[in-house]
């Protein structure tokens, strides 16, 4: 599970400035962007294909919120609707399993914001 950093802070900053009905978070990790996502949306989605973050999320940071739904899932594959706001902070740096490193960053998310985006826009840095 990735655990918020320097980047989760920074995108905190930007992302509370956005508010809407809707939003989808690709890879919550521990849920510290999706907690901030639930008091500025009015419902909002999280998909994380770990099943211990989802429960991490579900059981800690996200225990006592109602408006989320989070799913098991690789990106947001098994998901049909549209958002308002997508985002997505994927662990970045590489990590040692087995004995070698592996890149964690999946290239696969920016087809994923086409496809479930009302209109597809970058916040201004």
């Amino acid at each position: 599970m990735y655990s918020p950093s320097e980047d989760t802070y920074f995108m905190e900053d930007i992302l509370a400035n956005y508010r809407g009905k809707i939003a989808l978070e690709v890879g919550i990790g521990s849920g510290y962007l999706t907690r901030l996502l639930c008091t500025n949306f009015e419902f909002v989605v999280g998909t994380d294909i770990d099943v211990n973050s989802v429960m991490y999320a579900k059981n800690n940071t996200l225990a006592n919120i109602k408006n989320k739904l989070l799913v098991c899932s690789d990106l947001s594959l098994p998901l049909k609707c549209k958002f308002d706001l997508i985002i997505s902070n994927p662990p970045y740096l590489p990590t040692r399993a087995g004995g070698r490193e592996i890149a964690q960053l999946n290239p696969v998310v920016f087809p994923v914001v086409s496809k479930h985006s009302r209109s597809v826009s970058l916040p201004s840095l």
